[in-house]
């Protein structure tokens, strides 16, 4: 991961999901990609940084990859909030309507790809959680529950 060139935009107290978040800021805008992010999530959080950095890579990652592919209505939506004792976490993005399913999960079209999702519900186990996928023909979102 490069840092941004500009100044660190400030998004959390968190300092390595502050840069990562920054750092996708900086992908979008050089793609021309809209990058909204909500986040109200609590100042210290009981998810290791490593696991946090793993779920929001992955699914920024993926985000910014889907929509890149789209000539209009780029856009990357990120929301994570608490909602009692999980945070909830949520990537919506454009993209061009097409997915690959296996048993009604969405698997990776690259070539030596396909291990993002696989990776988040592996890491959402560890924290009673789960990932959950919808889409439609211009958005898919990702949902991801922990228990904190």
């Amino acid at each position: 991961m490069r840092l941004p060139e500009n100044d660190l935009r400030y998004y959390c107290n968190n300092s390595v999901l502050n840069a990562l978040l920054s750092n996708y800021a900086e992908r979008c805008a050089g793609e021309h990609i809209r990058y909204d992010v909500q986040l109200a999530m609590p100042e210290a959080l009981s998810i290791p940084d490593y696991d946090m950095c793993i779920i929001l890579g992955n699914l920024l990652e993926n985000a910014f990859d889907a929509t890149s592919k789209k000539e209009r209505g780029r856009k990357v939506e990120l929301s994570i909030k608490t909602q009692g004792v999980h945070l909830a976490v949520m990537v919506r993005n454009s993209y061009n309507g097409v997915v690959t399913e296996e048993n009604g999960f969405p698997v990776s079209a690259k070539k030596d790809g396909g291990f993002g999702l696989r990776s988040i519900q592996s890491v959402s186990a560890r924290y009673d959680g789960h990932l959950l996928t919808e889409w439609d023909s211009d958005m898919f979102t990702a949902y991801v529950l922990l228990k904190m």
